[in-house]
């Protein structure tokens, strides 16, 4: 499994004796060995001073995969790198499925699947498609 999300746990030295790289910069440089070249939100570059301090600087870091590099979207205090959850979720034209899978294992935690209630407008997608044409719910001018 390759999920789009993945949570790293890291304990930073703090700044102090001549060292005055910047709380960005040291987590960044952290992360570079894995993950490359990593992107910050603004929201969470105005979090990270004090949130190091806070966290004694132990962290665990979720960071997203997008088009082109990993981005952090969260910090949390401490090592929470075992409670990696992802819902997955199938739309299908009679049943609407979800599962709650950790994703560091890939183990299904549970699953619910309720009848797709667009059904009573078709049994078949076509069907529920052509439905507001054929009833006059789409008018022309």
């Amino acid at each position: 499994m390759k999920p789009l999300t993945r949570k790293k746990y890291l304990k930073i030295d703090p700044p102090g004796n001549g060292d005055i790289i910047g709380d960005k910069e040291r987590i960044l440089k952290a992360l570079q060995p894995e993950f490359g070249e990593v992107g910050f939100s603004y929201d969470l570059l105005k979090t990270i001073y004090p949130f190091c301090r806070e966290s004694n600087w132990e962290m665990t870091i979720t960071l997203l995969k997008n088009e082109k590099a990993w981005v952090i979207v969260r910090l949390e205090a401490g090592d929470c790198s075992d409670r990696h959850y992802g819902i997955a979720v199938d739309l299908g034209s009679t049943m609407v499925a979800m599962e709650m899978v950790d994703l560091n294992t890939g183990q299904i935690i549970d699953q619910r699947s309720v009848l797709n209630h667009q059904i009573k407008y078709g049994d078949d997608i076509l069907s529920r498609i052509f439905m507001p044409m054929e009833s006059g719910a789409f008018t022309r001018n």
